[in-house]
């Protein structure tokens, strides 16, 4: 309950345009990725989702599932063409159990576009301003994020400074993966 009331004090306006242009390169990225009226699942989507309403807009059907904001355990049953997760797995417990669990939803040749900033070097962790946030608790760099991949959805992750995207070609054990990296992020 706690939680569920500090994530109301961010302001995710979904009507806001910064917050929509904030995610404007993960959108296009899996815009280019995915097929037209791709179906998919906005995870984590939070009490006003910007990025569900952005990807419908362009054709996608989206369903939006939050542990604190829509609860649907349904949605968490279904196969996905893509699954958005944007700013969530900072907050999470136990991520690599929600790794596993997301990349469960993937149907084969799925999209996984995932969002949160990365930490570039250790030494930098004591005077870095996205850890004050009471709510951030996970924290990743590139190799942990491409060993979540490897052992969770036997998979390679690619990621760019501030945003880790992969799109999971196939399901199987091993198999072709396409990634793009993208640009960094500001804080505003």
């Amino acid at each position: 309950e706690d939680e569920a009331k500090r994530y109301l004090e961010h302001n995710n306006d979904p009507l806001d345009q910064e917050y929509q242009k904030f995610y404007g390169p993960l959108v296009e990225a899996m815009t280019q990725t995915l097929r037209p009226k791709a179906q998919g699942l906005d995870f984590g989507s939070g009490h006003g989702s910007a990025l569900a309403p952005l990807l419908r807009a362009l054709a996608f059907k989206v369903d939006e599932y939050d542990p604190f904001f829509a609860p649907e355990a349904d949605l968490l049953r279904r196969d996905y063409d893509f699954v958005v997760s944007a700013e969530v797995f900072e907050h999470l417990s136990q991520p690599g159990r929600i790794f596993q669990q997301v990349c469960g939803l993937l149907r084969p040749g799925a999209a996984l576009g995932l969002m949160t900033l990365i930490l570039e070097r250790d030494a930098s962790f004591p005077s870095w301003w996205y850890k004050e946030d009471p709510t951030h608790i996970a924290f990743y760099k590139e190799e942990t994020l491409r060993w979540m991949a490897a052992s969770r959805c036997r998979r390679t992750v690619h990621s760019a400074p501030a945003i880790a995207i992969c799109w999971l070609a196939a399901r199987a054990r091993r198999g072709p993966i396409r990634c793009r990296p993208l640009g960094c992020m500001r804080r505003w």
